[in-house]
């Protein structure tokens, strides 16, 4: 009796506490080439006060990946000479102006919600082509239930995702 119980409680607590999805948008569609985008910068929109720490270990998955990416802290400078504000940043126009201020091929938005000040409630990543505005990958994760997750533990979770979605061809 106790054996079961404790195994169906390892099985719980074992089974995903999370959900992380991806999408590229209306059916298949190739995989981001880090050839063709090379150059991306990382950009947080509509987000909390954790978003420093989840940015820089998005930063980190990108550049693993192979692409070069403009460090936050020359992203924050650049925006501030331009007089870019982050809320009006996913416009299609305010994309391509910001994508050829940064002479980047594609921006990263990232978004990210904490629960208790501490924990991930949801979080997500979406890369858009600076020139015609398209999605070009999209990864999300939404706290369900179970343990929660840090920013960086979250990170990880969706690169996963991403890493799905990019070739180095």
């Amino acid at each position: 009796m106790i054996r079961a119980f404790c195994t169906s409680l390892l099985v719980l607590s074992l089974a995903s506490c999370s959900t992380t999805t991806s999408s590229v948008g209306g059916g298949a569609r190739a995989k981001v080439s880090t050839k063709e985008y090379p150059r991306v910068a990382i950009v947080a929109v509509d987000s909390d006060s954790l978003i420093a720490t989840f940015q820089d270990s998005i930063e980190s998955v990108f550049m693993n990946m192979g692409f070069d990416v403009i460090d936050r802290a020359n992203l924050d400078k650049i925006m501030a000479e331009h007089k870019i504000q982050r809320s009006g940043v996913t416009d299609d126009a305010t994309t391509k102006e910001l994508g050829k201020i940064l002479g980047v091929n594609a921006l990263v938005f990232v978004k990210h919600k904490t629960r208790d000040k501490e924990y991930t409630d949801s979080a997500s990543i979406k890369m858009v082509n600076i020139e015609t505005g398209s999605t070009l990958l999209n990864a999300k994760y939404t706290f369900a239930w179970g343990f929660m997750k840090t920013p960086a533990a979250v990170a990880g979770y969706l690169e996963d995702e991403i890493k799905k979605q990019v070739t180095n061809k």
